[in-house]
């Protein structure tokens, strides 16, 4: 089955692509689980979705995006962020992919008396050949007790895995009665919050017409007219497709398999239907949005991964909610494909990192989906950063 990957075919000329760094300066309400008393249970990353509406809400306020290019972004989106993941003790985290497990025994041995091993090196000429997976069951000391670590972040450092430790804290609230005074009976709210002074990493695209500053400060999350949520911009890298298409040419095994890890959700939508993977990843229209013309698709062959719900987040323009899925597959993915074309096509597929893919539900574009780079040239390739 050949999936259509939206509708948007506008050519965009003049990209910037960069690795940006940011700070939380008052603690994030960034939570999956709603209860009736408030939210709980903090996500150790902050979503697709809800970091571009903060970035884009920030450029707007501060006059970088004008009404019209805030309504273009709406329906024809050209600022796309990935997923950001915890920087802990200056290292970034990344989301695990299904090769890896924590063995629940502890190994005095083992850093943190924990063995969290990433095995997807052992298996990689197994990709390449198309052979059936088999995960491990179990640990290097023989223990069964194992337990997976996809798709959550961790920290690579070469074929071991660190925990990430994100710091948060709950807090409860209650509403108060103006006219007695005193608390309001079945007004108790519950928060779980993400504590201020956590760094988080993503990749951003923009526009050349827009520009960043360090030291630009925006909001995620819940509750930010309360002052939550409040995140100051501390490191902008730009980076450069000709150097990321070379590490896509040395990836490329038999001259056509490519192995891919996501650093974002799966999924790929086709007019009323969605397929919690993508079939078929159409090069040229990636081509276009960075002002190339390439012919060529990543034809996927397998795919592995758990399955989760997508909020593909809130339409700042219509003032509504955009689509949910209950299925999609898992930050941390990996898929392997046969490369189909002529042309710069690494170039093209270097910049599937950045851009991902533009899927379009029922007219509206979902984006910060099926950003995609190659697992060998990864840290999360088992040679750790």
């Amino acid at each position: 089955m050949v999936s259509s990957f939206g509708r948007f075919e506008e050519v965009v000329m003049g990209m910037k692509f960069y690795e940006l760094h940011f700070k939380l300066i008052s603690p994030a309400n960034i939570t999956f689980k709603k209860t009736e008393k408030g939210f709980l249970s903090a996500l150790k990353y902050i979503p697709a979705s809800m970091l571009r509406g903060a970035l884009i809400s920030s450029l707007y306020w501060k006059g970088a995006l004008d009404e019209e290019l805030l309504k273009r972004e709406a329906t024809e989106p050209r600022i796309i962020a990935s997923p950001a993941y915890p920087i802990d003790d200056e290292k970034r985290a990344y989301p695990c992919h299904p090769f890896a497990y924590e063995c629940k025994i502890p190994h005095e041995d083992a850093p943190e008396g924990k063995e969290r091993i990433n095995y997807v090196d052992e298996v990689l000429q197994d990709f390449i050949a198309r052979n059936p997976q088999k995960y491990k069951v179990l640990c290097s000391k023989g223990h069964m007790a194992i337990s997976p670590l996809h798709p959550d972040p961790v920290i690579p450092i070469q074929n071991r895995l660190r925990e990430v430790k994100v710091r948060s804290y709950r807090t409860v609230s209650v509403g108060m009665n103006k006219r007695k005074g005193s608390h309001q009976r079945g007004m108790l709210f519950e928060y779980e919050s993400i504590s201020s002074g956590q760094e988080f990493w993503s990749t951003l695209c923009v526009p050349d017409e827009v520009n960043l500053e360090i030291g630009m400060k925006f909001a995620v999350g819940r509750g930010v007219s309360r002052g939550f949520g409040r995140a100051e911009l501390t490191m902008l890298k730009e980076i450069s497709l000709d150097e990321k298409a070379e590490s896509v040419k040395n990836a490329i095994e038999n001259k056509a398999t490519l192995v891919l890890y996501s650093i974002s959700q799966m999924i790929s939508i086709d007019g009323e239907k969605y397929y919690t993977y993508p079939h078929v990843i159409e090069l040229e229209k990636i081509a276009k949005r960075i002002g190339m013309s390439v012919k060529g698709v990543l034809r996927i062959g397998a795919a592995y991964g758990r399955t989760r719900e997508l909020i593909s987040g809130w339409d700042m323009a219509r003032n509504m909610e955009r689509p949910i899925f209950s299925l999609s597959g898992n930050n941390g993915s990996i898929l392997v494909a046969k490369v189909e074309g002529e042309g710069e096509v690494t170039k093209v597929i270097s910049a599937l990192e950045f851009l991902g893919t533009v899927e379009v539900a029922g007219g509206v574009p979902v984006t910060g989906v099926n950003m995609l780079t190659p697992l060998r040239e990864h840290p999360m390739g088992g040679r750790g950063e």
